[in-house]
């Protein structure tokens, strides 16, 4: 459950918050879709943008990234294309779903840039970047050192 959602569902008191440009905002999908949509995502190639306090009227200022890693050469490979099916789904048919659990819909721009990392391999390109939904609860794999892991990142309502 994202903390929008929890936030909504139980009825609870929320504040608004003093953006970049001086504007009170609330917490809401379109406040932090507006942030997510100020980011240059394609100025880093593995997505690590950092979105806090990000520029615009309407853009909710606590904004985070959530992160997803995979190995680059995987155990089980059967898994890690599971996965990648997985990801491909959310992206192409996962957004309204997630905009109805409370969760920030990829920006577009955005999208068409993992669908294109999501796409067949090239034999030169040695990491996969991939982006998923902090909505489905996809953790980061266990054990391995960070050089194991591709490394992607997807905007979020941060409260920390």
């Amino acid at each position: 459950m994202s903390k929008l959602a929890y936030v909504m569902q139980n009825k609870m008191t929320y504040v608004q918050v003093r953006n970049a440009a001086g504007k009170f905002v609330s917490p809401s999908l379109e406040s932090f879709q507006a942030a997510a949509a100020t980011a240059n995502w394609s100025a880093q190639p593995d997505f690590n943008i950092v979105i806090t306090n990000a520029p615009g009227e309407e853009s909710w200022p606590i904004a985070a990234s959530v992160f997803v890693m995979m190995y680059k050469t995987p155990q089980d490979a059967a898994r890690s294309k599971d996965a990648l099916a997985f990801f491909k789904w959310t992206l192409e048919k996962g957004q309204d779903d997630a905009k109805s659990l409370l969760y920030v819909a990829l920006p577009d721009g955005l999208v068409r840039q993992i669908e294109s990392l999501l796409g067949p391999r090239k034999s030169k390109r040695t990491e996969l970047h991939i982006e998923a939904f902090e909505s489905f609860g996809m953790p980061p794999i266990a054990g391995g050192s960070p050089a194991d892991y591709a490394i992607a990142c997807q905007p979020s309502s941060s409260s920390q």
